[in-house]
């Protein structure tokens, strides 16, 4: 009769422990490439974030000192502006007029008149209660309510000449409706689409002003104004 030969684990043939080994060794192969890939995409954030930190800070710096406001840059390039509403002028502009205001007394008797000269400043620029910004893909983008009339400041009124009659002398109220129509007058002769557009560009010329060494792209779109 013949005998089966006997074989222990030990004494098995090579061939047989081959599939185990081979696996295990695609296993760690594979692991070690995901933990390579992962480690990579990881480290490449790390440096990117590094990388863009500087220019971050700068742009930061840059928009606080054009609009003379605290801002907050996030690491992701999001732009906070102050949560109150916040004018920036970005213009001053004095303008001057003149005007007559007459009056007559009761039954046209006593005609008397003031002539007024005064002088206004007006201050054009925007309110950031609407602003956004971010800073991606190598650009600045700024979105802004249209560049505006924020105030008209009273800088002098005199009389320039008058004439009043004893029948009819200008009451208070009378000389402050003389003031009313000076500076009404004065806001007539503003050149708004002038001064709106000398706005918007000295923005942009101071915002490229301060970013042109980091190569950053500047671009300003503007928001529709609110609904009346």
């Amino acid at each position: 009769m013949e005998h089966q030969p006997y074989f222990t684990p030990e004494s098995r043939p090579a061939r047989a422990r081959k599939p185990g080994v081979a696996r295990l060794i695609a296993a760690v192969v594979g692991g070690l490439g995901l933990l390579l890939a992962t480690c990579g995409r990881t480290i490449t954030r790390v440096e990117r974030a590094a990388a863009e930190l500087p220019v971050l800070e700068a742009v930061g710096q840059t928009l606080r000192e054009v609009l003379g406001r605290p801002v907050t840059i996030r690491s992701d390039g999001i732009v906070a502006f102050p949560r109150e509403v916040v004018e920036v002028v970005l213009e001053n502009h004095d303008i001057r007029a003149t005007t007559r205001y007459e009056s007559r007394g009761r039954f046209g008797m006593g005609e008397s008149h003031v002539v007024l000269g005064g002088t206004y400043r007006a201050r054009v620029g925007f309110d950031l209660g609407r602003a956004a910004a971010e800073v991606e893909n190598g650009a600045l983008r700024l979105w802004l309510p249209p560049p505006r009339i924020l105030s008209l400041e009273t800088l002098e009124v005199g009389r320039r000449a008058e004439s009043v009659s004893w029948w009819n002398p200008l009451e208070p109220a009378e000389m402050e409706a003389a003031y009313r129509a000076n500076r009404a007058e004065a806001g007539h002769r503003l050149d708004k689409p002038a001064l709106l557009k000398g706005a918007s560009d000295r923005l942009l010329h101071r915002m490229r002003r301060g970013l042109q060494d980091l190569g950053l792209e500047v671009r300003v779109d503007f928001l529709p104004p609110p609904p009346a």
